[in-house]
């Protein structure tokens, strides 16, 4: 029998006995290092995922084991390191995230390929799961008619019963929620559940309170004020402008509109693989360094424009220096409140300024500096620029700011941040795509990409 390790003793919650042949030991690890670092909300709710997971790779070797050799044998022969970002998502893969700066960093790289191994069969079971429940409906034969005598008979005997069992049939006809589907019911009715979904949706209840409150706490903190009925449930609803899921729309964009704009360099202007390559990065990077530029600038502007009404309240406000006469105290309170109001003001309506960007961009950047035609330049070009704007340019005003990095040639590969464009190797010859930072110093968020020697 396989030997049950020391650590169960400590949580063994996470080793079920029955899923013994699929325990991830990297994840267990994690979970209970991240316990005093983590809200409790949090950490039940990454269990609870990660026992799911168990569950259905469990299943899937009983069901289906010839789908589950398959796929381990497809999981030992794939070695690229990178991983979907259907994957990477959820409250499991965030505290794993997390543990960047813990001391078990180092377990994240393995706990990760878990995690994806064990999403892997959880979709596979469900894709099979899926195809019989098609099969069985097509194959589901409509029943026969019922003769007219059988007909007769069965309302016969269906009535005799009903007057000898009164209380069951005013039961069936009542406006009875649990008999009804869930499709059916209407608003204020309940139906029945399994006890697991209870829990699933208990704990993802409790998790989203959880953060409604952070949050609210947070909002009342910067702006001073205190909480009551009507703000106690604000929060932040712009799940889009997230750090993480920020980082997670820069991948996207580097699986979709970077190779779009790849293939009409290539495939319509007949550029080389690596003139594309270097050129798609030479956009990004200067996106990049115009955000940054324009983000302070920005912020300077938004801040004079609340110096002047209030200085100046029954005259039409002019930019001046009126705000260098006042005392120092009184500068420096005024600069704080300011810069806090202008990046509260400025983050929620962050979109407003992308339009123009990219059009100022195009005109300053890429028609003057790179001399480029926007005439001749294909829509997916022109696409992808625009869509590393908007999310660069949300990257920049976040607080701190989001970072990217790439890669200088010839350095050697740092594989915790980037990953390998076609082949492997030690060296890098050439950066093809930025790796993300929360920020400066900051935990990884994506890894970038590299051609090696």
């Amino acid at each position: 029998p396989k030997r049950v390790p020391a650590i169960v003793a400590t949580y063994s919650s996470l080793h079920p006995l029955k899923y013994e042949q699929h325990w991830r030991e990297n994840i267990t690890d994690i979970l209970q290092g991240m316990r005093r670092l983590v809200s409790k909300v949090d950490i039940d709710v990454a269990e609870a995922e990660y026992l799911e997971l168990l569950r259905c790779e469990h299943l899937l070797k009983d069901l289906y084991p010839g789908k589950y050799i398959a796929l381990k044998r497809s999981r030992m022969e794939n070695s690229d390191p990178t991983h979907p970002m259907d994957y990477l998502t959820g409250v499991l893969y965030h505290i794993i995230q997390n543990a960047q700066e813990t001391p078990l960093s180092y377990k994240i790289p393995a706990a990760l390929n878990e995690m994806v191994s064990l999403k892997r069969s959880q979709e596979v079971l469900e894709k099979h799961q899926i195809e019989e429940q098609d099969k069985g409906r097509k194959s589901k034969k409509s029943p026969k008619t019922t003769p007219e005598k059988d007909k007769r008979k069965l309302k016969k005997d269906k009535q005799s019963y009903s007057e000898t069992n009164p209380e069951e049939e005013r039961f069936k006809n009542s406006d009875n929620p649990r008999s009804k589907s869930p499709d059916k019911l209407k608003d204020g009715e309940w139906t029945m559940v399994l006890f697991d979904d209870y829990l699933k949706l208990k704990s993802t209840i409790e998790f989203q309170r959880s953060k409604i409150a952070e949050l609210t706490s947070r909002l009342t903190h910067t702006l001073n004020i205190k909480p009551t009925e009507e703000t106690t449930y604000i929060t932040n609803s712009d799940d889009e402008g997230r750090p993480t899921r920020l980082a997670e729309r820069f991948a996207i964009v580097y699986e979709e509109e970077w190779n779009d704009a790849f293939d009409a360099l290539t495939m319509t202007l007949r550029w080389g693989e690596m003139d594309a390559i270097f050129h798609l990065l030479r956009i990004v990077r200067y996106i990049y360094d115009y955000c940054e530029t324009t983000a302070k600038e920005q912020l300077q502007m938004l801040e004079k424009v609340l110096y002047g009404p209030l200085i100046h309240p029954k005259r039409q406000y002019k930019d001046s220096n009126d705000v260098e006469n006042l005392p120092d105290g009184q500068q420096l309170l005024m600069s704080s409140c300011a810069v806090r109001c202008a990046k509260d003001f400025r983050k929620v309506n962050a979109g407003v300024s992308v339009p123009e960007l990219c059009l100022d961009f195009k005109d300053q950047v890429v028609r003057h500096i790179f001399k480029w035609d926007l005439d001749l330049l294909p829509a997916a070009v022109l696409n992808f620029i625009d869509k590393c704007m908007e999310i660069i340019w949300l990257m920049c005003i976040q607080e701190p700011p989001m970072v990217i990095t790439w890669a200088n040639d010839g350095e050697s590969v740092n594989t915790n941040y980037y990953t390998f464009y076609s082949r492997k190797g030690e060296i890098v010859k050439q950066p093809v795509w930025p790796a993300v930072f929360l920020q400066h110093g900051g935990p990884l968020l994506t890894r970038g990409v590299v051609v090696p020697v």
